[in-house]
């Protein structure tokens, strides 16, 4: 797994809020997030360039911890992810991630990395 110290850092660092906090959710222009097919254990989808892309979903799970987790491919960081709750997609800069934001994930939800 090859990250940017930056990019490591974030991953270890930060604190978790509710998704009520950031900034309010837009929905994502063009086409819907894709259907996933449902599990019998909640989990959480990690869409894009990463080694493991079904996570078992865990009271703790955080946005970091999740990119930590499904092991990001690519060198350089990625320059949108997208955090599709249900109908609701929230757009995430990276930037903030390195800023210390951390965002808590519920079963089912869906992360689109755009590298």
């Amino acid at each position: 797994m090859a990250l940017t110290t930056a990019w490591l850092t974030l991953l270890g660092a930060g604190c978790a809020h509710p998704l009520s906090q950031p900034a309010s959710p837009t929905p994502q222009a063009g086409s819907p997030p894709p259907n996933l097919p449902p599990l019998s254990e909640p989990v959480v989808w990690i869409l894009g360039p990463v080694r493991w892309p079904v996570l078992d979903w865990h009271r703790n799970l955080t946005l970091a911890r999740a990119l930590l987790a499904a092991e990001y491919i690519p060198e350089k960081e990625p320059r949108m992810i997208l955090l599709h709750r249900g109908t609701i997609t929230i757009p995430i800069d990276p930037a903030r991630l390195l800023e210390g934001e951390d965002w808590a994930l519920l079963p089912g939800d869906r992360i689109e990395i755009q590298p």
